[in-house]
């Protein structure tokens, strides 16, 4: 962070840098989950290995946790006065 970003700029830059990593895992964990429906029987419980909902459902789960494990802490830190925390140190 640099001191005098103002509010947005500081929740875009770590908005940013989350959705990066999010994006990466995200890609990483489906194209092992699909890998992985070769080794899974034909149906569990009467779903497919490959059924599209299950993935969509998967994504839309891991997306609402990561907003939520980065907006909370992107708020904390908009509390933070930079110049105390300097002096502090």
């Amino acid at each position: 962070m640099t001191l005098g970003a103002t509010p947005s700029r500081i929740i875009r830059d770590l908005l940013r840098t989350s959705v990066n990593l999010a994006a990466c895992g995200a890609g990483a964990g489906l194209d092992l989950a699909w890998l992985a429906t070769r080794f899974i029987p034909g149906t569990i419980n009467g779903i497919a290995a490959t059924d599209t909902g299950s993935f969509l459902l998967g994504i839309v789960l891991v997306g609402a946790v990561f907003l939520v494990a980065t907006l909370q802490p992107t708020r904390r830190i908009l509390t933070i006065n930079p110049i105390e925390t300097l002096r502090s140190e």
